[in-house]
């Protein structure tokens, strides 16, 4: 089995596939960011597979700006930067909306952590 390696700017992907300059069973990855890429692969029955996708982002702006223009994020769970630069996560609605993870408002420096098992997180002294 072999397949094609392609570098690509993330918005020009899907043109570069309708024009043929990328074919099937090509490995795609993007080159927008210095830092981070995302993955693709076109498969033999015209598919494009996402296989890696950006999740991570140094605020809440770029997090709701990227998801907005390139979609598909219901369900994922996102890490961005606040205001101060502490990281925060959560989860994308369908609307887009980010719902902040329950832990990154209950836990403080002075809390400690009791994961029982993989169940709910507990703090303790509650």
């Amino acid at each position: 089995m072999s397949f094609n390696v392609v570098y690509s700017d993330k918005n020009k992907i899907k043109n570069s596939i309708a024009q043929g300059i990328i074919s099937e069973e090509s490995f795609i990855i993007t080159n927008n960011e210095a830092k981070d890429a995302e993955a693709y692969y076109y498969d033999e029955k015209s598919n494009l597979k996402q296989l890696v996708k950006k999740t991570k982002f140094e605020s809440e702006f770029e997090a709701k700006t990227w998801m907005a223009k390139y979609g598909g994020y219901e369900g994922e769970n996102i890490t961005y930067k606040d205001a101060i630069g502490n990281w925060k996560s959560g989860i994308v609605d369908a609307n887009g909306n980010i719902s902040e993870s329950v832990l990154d408002n209950a836990i403080t420096s002075e809390d400690e952590l009791h994961i029982n098992g993989g169940g709910v997180p507990e703090l303790w002294g509650e």
